[in-house]
């Protein structure tokens, strides 16, 4: 198991390009314009993760019986997921999601 150290600068605009990624679908402008900068992209990763759970939450609202319960839940982990995100990509923290930082990394 290897871990990985971002060292990066302290700056302000670093940091707000880093919590853009939990804005929904504004997770696409750091990805393809701050795409070289690792502490941003750390980010935009989760975001995008992020951003699939919503996707699904809310087309968890057409399956009949429990969807609207499984909206509650998906709505839920991602909006204390979104929080936490935003938190750390302000305090210039690599903190990463137990579950969704996980299949960020591996798949995006």
């Amino acid at each position: 198991m290897t871990v990985e150290v971002l060292v990066m600068d302290k700056l302000w605009p670093t940091r707000g390009k880093a919590a853009i990624s939990y804005l929904g679908p504004l997770v696409f402008i750091p990805l393809f314009y701050f795409r070289q900068d690792k502490f941003i992209h750390f980010h935009t990763r989760q975001g995008l993760a992020l951003w699939v759970v919503l996707i699904i939450a809310i087309t968890s609202l057409l399956l009949p019986g429990s969807g609207k319960f499984l909206f509650v839940v998906l709505s839920g982990i991602y909006s204390a997921a979104v929080v936490a995100g935003l938190i750390s990509a302000l305090i210039g923290s690599t903190w990463q999601i137990p579950v969704l930082g996980t299949l960020a990394k591996r798949y995006f």
